[in-house]
């Protein structure tokens, strides 16, 4: 592939990677919120969940926390010392701002605000722990697997196929869509890790596991459109990363997966067996999903960037700062503008002409993305 086009997409994804002022900020928060809990007693955890804390967060995303207590006879308990002891200290401390409190969802939520960061503080959430630990392990492995992860995230959000709020599939489920995807093509043999390892009071090492990857980033989002293209069996197969295997619904190892009768994209929750990650998934938005996938396949198997990820490419390639105050600076062969200028250019859409060669080869319609 070009190097043009090797530096676009590793500048596009370097810098949607969460800063190290931001990690500060994260984890500055969550021991905020351990230090209030510890008034509750010894009894009493907090741990961040979801892509803050599993190896794969992007840059601005929300902090997930769930506070438990340890051995308590029912939710209820807890909910209630929830309610009476951590809510006061919380709307006592000036670091906080309680947005909202959500008591009547399955999971109760606490929506706080910790500086300029947004906050959803669940209770006895424990289940969200596990997937965190058993995708941070993932993550660990190879620095690739993050980089894949977020490439289809963008990808993803920028093809308007992500959020569940929208009905379409939650990150969670996308990245467990690359992880099994990195599993069965037998040319990158992804290796499947215990799920049966993780519990919540310890970690499991696998340092001792090795994998290694040739293929490029762009070689590796092409093969993954490719993938869910034209090789799984979409309605009949499983996204399924406790088995590391293709097999489809009717196996006994799905006994316990709702809708096998219902032909629909199917992905496994890892520890609960028992959840079809497309409950959250339209008809019309899978219908969109498939759609987007197969396009994205078609462009990069001619040698194209997919047209969602062109405009992300283009600003990325423009601009050294995301705003006035901030410092995110991406380095490339094609040089930088700051985001002011990059604003009023977006805004304005600039004639390609105007733009340097070095810049436009990344993302023209006919650039050669995969090209050697």
């Amino acid at each position: 592939m070009s190097e043009a086009s090797l530096d676009a997409l590793s500048a596009l994804v370097e810098c949607n990677i969460v800063s190290p002022a931001e990690t500060q900020e994260l984890r500055s928060c969550v021991h905020s919120i351990q230090m209030l809990v510890k008034n509750l007693g010894p009894a009493w955890q907090v741990r961040p969940f979801g892509s803050s804390a599993n190896g794969f967060c992007m840059k601005g995303a929300d902090l997930d926390v769930t506070c438990f207590k340890k051995n308590a006879e029912n939710g209820l308990e807890a909910l209630h010392e929830l309610k009476t002891k951590l809510v006061p200290l919380l709307q006592q401390d000036p670091r906080f701002e309680l947005k909202e409190a959500i008591w009547q969802a399955r999971v109760p939520i606490l929506k706080l605000k910790f500086a300029d960061l947004d906050v959803d503080l669940s209770c006895q959430n424990t289940e969200a722990i596990l997937n965190t630990e058993l995708l941070k392990a993932y993550a660990k492995l190879h620095p690739k697997i993050r980089k894949l992860v977020i490439a289809v995230k963008i990808w993803a959000k920028s093809a308007g196929v992500n959020g569940a709020p929208r009905r379409h599939l939650s990150s969670y489920s996308w990245t467990l869509m690359v992880l099994y995807f990195l599993q069965v093509q037998q040319d990158l043999q992804l290796p499947c890790l215990p799920t049966a390892a993780f519990n919540l009071n310890s970690s499991p090492s696998f340092d001792n596991i090795q994998w290694s990857c040739r293929m490029s980033l762009p070689q590796l989002l092409d093969r993954f459109f490719s993938f869910f293209t034209y090789e799984f069996q979409w309605g009949s197969e499983v996204v399924s990363v406790r088995l590391g295997k293709r097999a489809e619904i009717r196996s006994q190892e799905f006994k316990q997966l709702p809708g096998q009768a219902v032909w629909r994209l199917h992905v496994e929750d890892p520890f609960l067996l028992n959840r079809n990650l497309n409950c959250v998934l339209g008809s019309q938005q899978e219908s969109e999903l498939q759609a987007a996938i197969n396009s994205a396949s078609w462009e990069m198997s001619a040698g194209q960037v997919p047209e969602s990820l062109r405009g992300q490419l283009m600003l990325n390639f423009l601009t050294s700062k995301s705003s006035p105050a901030s410092a995110s600076t991406v380095s490339t062969n094609a040089g930088s503008f700051d985001g002011e200028e990059v604003y009023a250019l977006s805004q304005a859409a600039p004639d390609p002409q105007h733009l340097p060669k070095t810049k436009l080869a990344a993302f023209a319609p006919n650039n050669h993305f995969l090209s050697s």
